[in-house]
């Protein structure tokens, strides 16, 4: 009991130095992402550290939350804590820190102050060469026709760590990207999963080119020209022991012709895991190769390759740039963009508000499985989504 009362009056001691706020009483379960992130750092505090390294430590965190985080990383650099901050967000790189190292395939390329740098020398450095600047051209979609509408979504699940969606509506029309935005885990995975058809629910309406879709499996949906392009791109969107071309065969549909009369056509299969290979720019012409053996930015790639390839009408993709390097980065949201301009429709569900605010027509928030009104691009600034994200609402 008295090493207890040791622990509680040290942590409390943190909690006032570094003003946190944060009941200790409280399951961790029940904490906002912001202050579990606290509850680690005051863990590493407990110890008097010399050196604290953070890796995407701002992944699931607002806006507001961000800058509380950087407040007290400042105040432990001041102290004489050795901050080592590990990151792809380069602006959070030339706010928070006074030196910045860039890797690239495994090796220092440079180290520099960050006075001498710029997002885009950063950029350069980190893919070799000089990024393009892209930017997505704002249209008028008033008059566009309507492809997807989904009315009174609701999602009530027995698993403790699921959220539940309560009556979601909104639309999509064809050329648009629609952005989601919200902190992990208020409900973006079960949404992904209801649009994609691996849960199906009751009453909710889905309608695709004015068809009822809502109680077709993925594979059903495939047929009817929608494209899915999942979070998890090692478990969910592929095997990586599996070759690449018999990846690509996993996403059978009917006009493939990848099986015919009970049988693999693996010489069809190839030819079109090499087009993909070869449109999608990944690096290597080895439809045998395993993919595993494919970088993150190589498999997303591949992953996006394989579902554009089919000219769908609608993608749905869930953080398509998690942990990518910024070439990567770069190359699938020109992607994105340019399905767009082709007159297909996207909904980007992100964690990254940057990417959002990049590429989507409107936007809006999902914060414990509820929707926020949904915005035109040029209403919306990352203060808003913050206090959105964060639970709060916006005139």
């Amino acid at each position: 009991m008295k090493k207890n009362e040791e622990l509680r009056f040290l942590v409390n001691e943190i909690l006032k130095k570094y003003n946190f706020k944060i009941d200790l009483d409280i399951p961790v379960l029940n904490l906002s992402a912001g202050q579990k992130q606290k509850v680690e750092i005051i863990r590493c505090l407990i110890r008097n550290p010399k050196v604290l390294i953070m890796d995407e430590p701002t992944s699931v965190l607002t806006e507001q939350e961000t800058e509380d985080l950087f407040i007290s990383l400042k105040k432990f650099s001041e102290e004489g804590i050795l901050i080592i901050y590990i990151t792809h967000k380069l602006k959070e790189v030339l706010s928070l820190c006074d030196e910045v190292a860039v890797m690239r395939k495994g090796r220092v390329v440079s180290v520099n102050s960050t006075k001498e740098e710029k997002i885009e020398s950063l950029a350069n450095k980190m893919v070799g060469e000089n990024l393009s600047t892209i930017r997505k051209k704002i249209k008028n979609l008033k008059n566009s026709e309507e492809i997807l509408k989904i009315s009174n979504l609701n999602f009530r699940s027995d698993d403790p760590y699921e959220t539940n969606l309560i009556n979601l509506n909104f639309s999509l029309k064809k050329g648009e990207c629609l952005g989601i935005a919200g902190i992990s885990g208020n409900g973006q995975s079960e949404l992904f999963q209801i649009l994609s058809g691996e849960i199906i629910t009751e009453y909710t309406s889905i309608k695709f080119r004015n068809k009822e879709i809502s109680k077709l499996n993925p594979r059903e949906r495939r047929e009817y020209l929608m494209a899915f392009s999942p979070e998890d791109r090692i478990s969910q969107a592929a095997v990586p022991e599996l070759k690449i071309y018999e990846n690509v065969a996993l996403n059978n549909f009917k006009s493939s012709n990848f099986f015919e009369r009970g049988l693999v056509n693996e010489k069809k299969i190839k030819e079109h895991s090499k087009k993909i290979l070869s449109n999608f720019s990944v690096n290597t012409d080895n439809v045998n190769m395993k993919s595993q053996f494919l970088s993150g930015g190589n498999l997303q790639k591949l992953i996006i390759g394989r579902e554009l390839i089919t000219s769908p009408e609608l993608l749905v993709c869930f953080n398509p740039t998690w942990g990518l390097d910024v070439g990567a980065i770069n190359y699938i949201h020109e992607t994105l963009i340019n399905i767009n301009e082709q007159g297909k429709s996207s909904i980007l569900i992100s964690t990254d508000n940057d990417e959002l605010l990049r590429l989507s027509d409107r936007i809006c928030v999902i914060y414990k499985g509820k929707l926020s009104k949904i915005m035109d691009i040029n209403e919306v600034t990352p203060e808003k989504l913050g206090i959105l994200m964060g639970g709060g609402s916006i005139d």
